[in-house]
């Protein structure tokens, strides 16, 4: 997959955030970030573009935790994204 395709996805779990949809959107960002370690494995990798993406996901993600009270799994997302 192309790096292109993980915005695709990025988007659509941020209008499942607009929507209220929380279980909807963490399971598209989960999906982007599949995509987003494929794409860091692969001859496409845009090296620093990929690792800032993966970051935003993984904030969004603890973010979402956080607002679903699930600490635990937002700490690890908050962690991952400093990784």
């Amino acid at each position: 997959m192309q790096p292109e395709s993980a915005k695709m996805i990025i988007n659509i779990a941020t209008l499942y955030y607009m929507q209220s949809n929380i279980p909807e959107a963490i399971s598209y960002y989960n999906h982007a970030l599949e995509v987003l370690y494929k794409v860091s494995s692969s001859d496409f990798d845009q090296g620093q573009e990929t690792l800032l993406q993966r970051g935003k996901v993984h904030m969004s993600l603890a973010n979402l935790y956080k607002f679903e009270y699930n600490l635990p799994e937002a700490k690890k997302q908050y962690l991952a994204a400093l990784e």
